[in-house]
């Protein structure tokens, strides 16, 4: 069917298959959304939004979501905003209270960090504290000569304010003490003159911003007159760390990273990433690497993440799995491998796991299963195989158990159940067992996961030794066999709760095979003559 754009705000729905709706809502209009709405991160089955949709907009109640799905915001919202409820970090510890405009913003020790109103989501008119509760500054109509702090308490930054925003001269910190940039912001960003520093106050950077970016300048070597030059955004340069280390090796286009560069550790010279940017993110081909150095992904790259062919490997060097990805996460055909290099599995994924049909197999090559999977565990239909590949199973799975219709085969192909699963556990259908020449042994009727209803046993000798019915797992009545080592009959009659209940008991002689001895058993109780 034709597809449709929602809205514009909403990257992750922007163009929505009708086909597929019942995926983001109970309920549909032509060009809005009404009733309770489900919406997901784009290309992922990852929920970032679930609530009330009323003429298109989000209106009534509603939860937002981060990635690792922990709740970001819950509350209320009127025309698309929202209007009262609780904003959370990705740990879930409270962070912010909204209510009508207004609003508290709270440090992690639970410390009131400001209180006032807002105004197109900017602090507007209130007082900010500071982590022990102390009175620091206020901000009437976004104006203010103030300081941010973070959610620890460190002090962030101070300076000027203008419609909510940093605007003019203004410092910002690193953990309360460092200052590491003082110059001129413009609408939240830096703009016009600024300088960088090290934590030991040396110049890191010294020159002119655009729109947050290094535009005109020079980036200092730590401890060294050595600089690397930035002209209208451009230039071939080093990058460093706070502490002095080397942070990025690499060229500058419109004051990004752009074209082939390297990432390197905060704490050692060691490459964390190799390879290709766009506009400031991984873009194209590249490497990741561990802080021991060891090779951990080499493929495609698109805006940061994963995308498009791909390799993982084990820190000793041998592949973990090659497929494709999307958003840095397994998507569509892949293989996987044990660190020994083992064929582990080969198949499809969804958003990270096993999904639609795939194999897994046995250490030694041999397939261990066959079927379908749904979020990483078998659902459907598969098959199961003996590590001598003679079938072991055929069936429905559920969440990675037998669930539902199946058949049972032993090592040497025998069918030992046929019927219907729950759990992983035969539950109702026709159970057997051999002996280990392959002849049959037993064939009962299986119920709620026992023998109930009838059944035979048989000897080694292919002799009946009972025919009857089973209750619970026990005997329960019908006409029982049981022969001595000579194939003659030492017990004929019934049970009655898996005991001899009425019956005839027979002695013989060893050597002429004649019978010495016959008793009944009556009631269960044996009448000797």
């Amino acid at each position: 069917m034709e597809l449709v754009q929602f809205n514009k705000g909403l990257q992750n729905i922007l163009i929505i298959n009708l086909d597929d709706y019942k995926n983001i809502s109970n309920r549909y209009k032509i060009g809005e959304k009404n009733g309770i709405v489900k919406e997901y991160l784009k290309d992922t089955n990852l929920v970032i939004f679930e609530g009330e949709y009323k003429n298109g907009k989000r209106n009534g109640k509603g939860k937002e979501f981060y990635e690792n799905q922990q709740i970001k915001f819950e509350g209320e919202y009127i025309n698309g905003k929202k209007n009262y409820g609780f904003l959370y970090d990705d740990k879930g510890n409270t962070l912010f209270l909204l209510e009508y405009n207004k609003g508290k913003e709270y440090y992690y020790n639970a410390q009131l960090m400001f209180k006032g109103e807002y105004y197109n989501g900017k602090r507007w008119n209130g007082v900010i504290y500071d982590y022990l509760g102390k009175k620091e500054c206020e901000i009437k109509y976004g104006k203010g000569i103030i300081k941010e702090y973070n959610k620890k308490g460190e002090l962030i930054f101070k300076g000027e304010y203008i419609n909510g925003l940093r605007n003019g001269e203004g410092e910002e910190y690193y953990e309360s003490k460092n200052i590491i940039f003082k110059g001129n912001y413009l609408n939240g960003l830096r703009n016009g003159k600024g300088e960088e520093y090290y934590l030991d106050k040396n110049i890191l950077f010294q020159g002119e911003y655009l729109n947050g970016r290094r535009w005109n300048g020079s980036i200092y070597k730590y401890n060294s007159a050595k600089k690397y030059e930035i002209k209208d955004g451009k230039g071939k340069i080093k990058d460093y760390y706070l502490n002095g280390k080397v942070s990025f090796k690499g060229e500058y286009i419109n004051g990004l990273r752009n074209g082939e560069g390297k990432e390197y550790y905060y704490d050692r010279h060691k490459p964390s990433y190799i390879g290709n940017y766009i506009d400031g993110l991984k873009n194209g081909k590249g490497c990741t690497y561990n802080k021991k150095g060891c090779l951990m992904f080499s493929g495609t790259f698109l805006n940061g993440k994963y995308n498009g062919e791909g390799e993982e490997y084990y820190e000793n060097g041998s592949l973990k799995f090659q497929g494709n990805y999307i958003n840095s996460l397994r998507e569509g055909k892949g293989i996987e491998f044990t660190e020994d290099g083992v064929l582990l599995f080969s198949g499809e994924y969804l958003n990270n796991e096993r999904n639609n049909f795939g194999t897994e197999f046995y250490k030694f090559g041999q397939i261990l299963f066959e079927g379908t999977y749904k979020k990483g565990k078998r659902n459907g239909i598969g098959e199961e195989y003996f590590l001598n590949g003679i079938l072991m199973y055929k069936g429905d799975f559920y969440q990675g158990l037998r669930n539902g219709e199946g058949k049972e085969y032993d090592e040497d192909g025998n069918l030992i159940f046929e019927g219907n699963y729950v759990g992983d556990e035969k539950w109702n259908g026709v159970l057997r067992d051999y002996y280990k020449d392959n002849t049959l042994k037993m064939e009962c009727i299986l119920f709620n996961g026992r023998k109930n209803g009838k059944c035979k046993e048989y000897g080694i000798s292919g002799l009946v030794e009972f025919e009857g019915e089973f209750k619970n797992g026990q005997k329960s009545k019908g006409k029982s066999y049981e022969y001595n080592d000579n194939g003659y009959t030492e017990f004929e009659g019934d049970y009655l709760n898996n005991k001899k209940w009425n019956g005839t008991i027979s002695e013989y002689t060893w050597e002429n095979k004649q019978k010495i001895i016959e008793d009944t058993i009556i009631d269960g109780i044996k009448i000797e003559y």
